[in-house]
């Protein structure tokens, strides 16, 4: 799954534009949660991590996988087709989901339906608001 983050302008005036928080994750058909592929955000501070609205809803708020903040730019995170049991998920639809949330910036989400099966797959995805850019790539 590779994105860009593309900062845009800060509200809270001049100077660089903070670090985003971001997660990037997988749901089934039943808007459930299959596995957390990424999550970045402050570790010490836990306070603005609801403000990652969807993932937040679906993963209950806590999840292991994470990491600190990044700044803008292009990043690829790998899933390795393995769901929150431990075990290789099955062939079948799910959801692919990028969510970006940034103080006093936009807030930006993308999820687009993919099939995971026999046949490989590069599907380009739809950007939105700082998420300028995201693509999934499958193989067999």
């Amino acid at each position: 799954i590779s994105f860009t983050f593309a900062a845009g302008q800060d509200s809270h005036g001049p100077g660089p534009a903070r670090n985003p928080y971001i997660a990037v994750w997988i749901e089934d058909t039943n808007e459930e949660l299959v596995s957390t592929v990424s999550l970045w955000h402050l570790q010490q501070n836990e306070r603005w991590l609801g403000e990652l609205k969807r993932w937040y809803t679906v993963s209950g708020g806590y999840e292991t996988n994470t990491s600190a903040t990044k700044v803008a730019g292009s990043y690829t995170v790998k899933w390795d087709g393995v769901g929150r049991e431990g075990t290789r998920v099955a062939a079948g639809e799910y959801f692919v989901c990028i969510e970006a949330a940034r103080e006093h910036g936009p807030y930006g989400l993308i999820r687009e339906p993919i099939t995971l099966g026999t046949q490989p797959l590069q599907k380009t995805l739809t950007a939105v608001e700082e998420l300028t850019a995201a693509s999934v790539t499958y193989t067999v």
